[in-house]
């Protein structure tokens, strides 16, 4: 059995979620699993009022976590 490296990801932007014990992002090399995103800012304030806003700012975090994957992988 192969011992595989878990890189963790927490990009800039989004909630630093160690505070909560679990990664924004986790890849082995092969696959990436991303937890579920919450319309929270950086500082863990949920943004905005209405479900648009809300649902915008959740994809905003979507994004910053595959950004920071792919500038990662990039890098390797």
């Amino acid at each position: 059995m192969m011992n595989k490296q878990l890189v963790s990801y927490g990009p800039k932007g989004v909630l630093d979620s160690t505070r909560y014990l679990y990664s924004q992002g986790v890849s082995d090399g092969k696959y990436l699993y991303i937890s579920g995103q919450i319309a929270w800012n950086e500082q863990g304030e949920l943004v905005g009022h209405d479900v648009r806003t809300q649902v915008r700012r959740a994809f905003e975090n979507l994004g910053l976590v595959l950004q920071e994957t792919v500038s990662f992988i990039i890098k390797s």
